[in-house]
């Protein structure tokens, strides 16, 4: 059992359960012990660790010195503020949504169909297959001169 068994709380901007935006790989490994997959060649300059039986997948950005800059879960038993954000129907989620303090919602369509609804102001994006929520992401904090600001940094 590790620290994200019982502890799927999102904060948008902070992290889920021990895991925090700025962490390097060695504290993320501490943590949840050593990712069942790695993928350092999608995406130029960034480095996923997959954590499928938590449904969890953590980004690595080399310009951050390989430091937590994403994460994305896709399991329903994460929530935000309390809420449960996967599985749901777009309408539900979206009155779901509507308590918690995470702004205006956007809704998205990318390449190939893919709809999303986006969240700017706490960047958070959930992604939707087949009419219901699947998959839940979020960044860092992003300041307005393009510059992660990670938990703790002031």
């Amino acid at each position: 059992m590790n620290a994200l068994s019982s502890d799927k709380i999102v904060v948008p901007h902070i992290g889920v359960g021990e895991i925090r935006f700025g962490m390097d790989r060695d504290g993320v490994r501490a943590i949840l012990g050593d990712p069942a997959e790695v993928d350092a060649e999608s995406v130029p300059d960034w480095e996923s660790w997959s954590y499928p039986d938590l449904g969890l997948e953590i980004t690595f950005d080399a310009d951050e010195e390989y430091r937590c800059t994403y994460l994305q879960v896709s399991h329903a038993d994460y929530q935000v503020g309390g809420t449960t954000m996967l599985g749901l129907e777009r309408a539900a989620l979206v009155k779901s949504t509507s308590g918690l303090d995470l702004g205006e919602g956007v809704d998205s369509e990318e390449d190939g169909g893919d709809e999303s609804l986006e969240f700017p102001d706490v960047s958070l994006e959930i992604h939707f297959d087949a009419g219901r929520s699947v998959m839940l992401g979020w960044s860092a904090e992003i300041d307005e001169t393009d510059e992660f600001r990670f938990p703790n940094q002031g």
